[in-house]
């Protein structure tokens, strides 16, 4: 489930400093992830299909 903190106000968005993939096999699946990180210190994970 994704949590939205709405609590710190709109503003300039930040700029994505790195980028790190993730994979991960199994027997019958491959998952793959991507993680990002920003310049102020946020960082998110989404799933690659």
């Amino acid at each position: 489930m994704l949590a939205v903190d709405r609590s710190r106000p709109a503003g300039p968005a930040g700029r994505i400093s790195r980028v790190e993939t993730l994979s991960l096999g199994t027997a019958w699946r491959d998952f793959s992830y991507v993680r990002i990180h920003t310049d102020e210190g946020l960082s998110g994970v989404g799933e690659i299909t």
